[in-house]
């Protein structure tokens, strides 16, 4: 991949994107993924949704339109008994970029989610996310945050499904800006089962 900015030198890099996957019982999968990419912001945040759905601060992106090297690696373990699905991730990252050295940044994120399915008709449901960010020419700009909360889905039948969930998000920073927020949503779900089609029989998986 190559990229230019007006009046700025042609920046060129081998890319790649590896997901890699291995079931270690029938009811449980280890993986990895990992990336090299010269890309625009929109790129890296299409390319987080496809690795994991990891998150690598995309917020950041869209105030910088300069193109910037991502390297990233995650990995994680994914359980599902039926009743108790289990799910693990970490990832490193960071952004080289290519005029706006001052956003330089690296990441880390680990994250878990744990869901208990009490029957087809009703589950519960717990998670927890940390990540930190630190900028390599910035001396001032470093923060962390950490999320977590729970949930509870209920199926009224195979198609219609609520979802109710609370959740507390903490960030401290070196600036000394410090902020907490608190949410509660509730998610009403419709499944439209077309010709040929089985509905759906458990609940849905919490997507934040």
């Amino acid at each position: 991949s190559s990229t230019r900015q007006d009046g700025a030198d042609r920046v060129g890099s081998p890319l790649f994107r590896l997901n890699v996957a291995r079931r270690l019982t029938p009811r449980s999968t280890a993986f990895v993924y990992a990336t090299h990419a010269q890309v625009s912001a929109g790129d890296a945040i299409f390319l987080d949704s496809g690795l994991g759905g990891r998150d690598a601060g995309a917020s950041g992106y869209g105030i910088n339109p300069d193109p910037f090297k991502q390297d990233y690696i995650g990995a994680g373990y994914e359980l599902d008994n039926d009743k108790l699905v289990l799910a693990l991730r970490a990832s490193i990252g960071r952004e080289r970029y290519s005029q706006s050295t001052v956003d330089d940044r690296n990441d880390h994120q680990i994250d878990a989610d744990l869901t208990y399915r009490f029957n087809s008709m009703i589950g519960f449901g717990v998670f927890a996310e940390y990540s930190s960010e630190s900028f390599v020419n910035r001396s001032n700009a470093d923060a962390d945050e950490s999320l977590y909360g729970a949930f509870v889905g209920y199926a009224f039948g195979p198609r219609l499904m609520l979802n109710v969930s609370a959740m507390r998000l903490d960030r401290s920073g070196d600036l000394g800006v410090s902020s907490d927020e608190t949410r509660a949503r509730a998610m009403l779900t419709y499944t439209i089962v077309g010709t040929g089609q089985e509905p759906p029989t458990t609940i849905p998986r919490f997507v934040r």
